[in-house]
């Protein structure tokens, strides 16, 4: 359950900056994420993103960062983030997704209102 998830991994000590913190991090993110606490996981999955510690995190934080802030109605913001992971990323598992989100983005996204006259 993420509910009992979220509480262990609150009392787990991240103040090392190693690869094991990292993945931990990522982690408690991705709890908060699953629980719905997408601000809590968005500061997780950038944090992450700026840790040069964990570049080998960053596709899937990255990618994981879209989606919340798709969820918190952040659209451009997420945009710009899948639109990154597709071109820094592009051949990695993140990216192949981060081009699908993008998709998927384009068929939700309201039709452009026409500025041609019929008159």
């Amino acid at each position: 359950k993420p509910e009992l998830a979220d509480a262990l991994l609150a009392k787990v000590e991240t103040a090392k900056e190693d690869s094991l913190a990292a993945l931990l991090k990522t982690q408690k993110a991705t709890v908060a994420m699953e629980l719905g606490d997408y601000s809590r996981a968005a500061a997780g999955f950038e944090a992450l993103a700026q840790d040069r510690k964990a570049e080998f995190l960053h596709p899937d934080a990255l990618l994981k960062l879209g989606v919340c802030q798709e969820k918190m109605g952040q659209v451009d913001d997420a945009k710009g983030t899948f639109e990154r992971v597709s071109t820094e990323f592009g051949d990695s598992e993140a990216g192949r997704s981060a081009k699908a989100y993008l998709r998927l983005l384009q068929l939700e996204a309201p039709p452009k209102a026409s500025t041609e006259s019929n008159g």
